[in-house]
């Protein structure tokens, strides 16, 4: 397998060793029930399968394979950080980098979280940490807090006056 890295402007394309190739990101196209979903969801989580599902399509609205998408990246944020939240809010999504990729992030605003233990997967060192608001909104004026990631979250929840 091979991905394209981008490093001073210039990109091309690399052979990945197998052993550390990141995660293949895939769309899944569903038409109802989402059972090939399910498949891939769970081929990836007894990893046989090194892949990531960074997109769900239906051609039919309001049918199960929906709330399948939904419900695995919920055990992410739940495996990752230990968060359960009440609700999430869609805050749109976000191009990493498109002129060398086209990864689309999706933003989501958690709310009321309930925090338990963490289950990340061995390859992951994930620190969950709790800040106020204002301290997130400080610590990107003073240029400490950079994740691109939180950045654009933080402005997209303000902009929805959703703090």
């Amino acid at each position: 397998m091979s991905h394209w890295s981008c490093e001073g402007g210039v990109c091309r394309l690399v052979e990945d060793d197998e052993a550390t190739a990141a995660p293949l990101k895939i769309g899944v196209l569903i038409s109802g029930s989402g059972t090939n979903l399910q498949a891939i969801v769970d081929r990836i989580a007894d990893g046989s399968l090194n892949a990531e599902v960074a997109l769900v399509v239906s051609s039919r609205p309001g049918v199960r394979g929906i709330e399948r998408a939904r419900e695995a990246a919920l055990r992410e944020l739940k495996e990752e950080t230990g968060a359960t939240p009440a609700r999430m809010i869609d805050l749109g999504k976000l191009l990493v980098s498109p002129g060398c990729y086209s990864e689309v992030l999706h933003l989501y605003l958690a709310e009321g979280l309930a925090f338990g233990a963490q289950h990340p997967d061995e390859d992951e060192f994930v620190e969950t940490v709790r800040l106020p608001i204002a301290e997130v909104e400080r610590l990107i004026a003073e240029d400490r807090l950079r994740d691109a990631k939180t950045i654009a979250a933080m402005y997209r929840a303000r902009l929805k006056n959703l703090f």
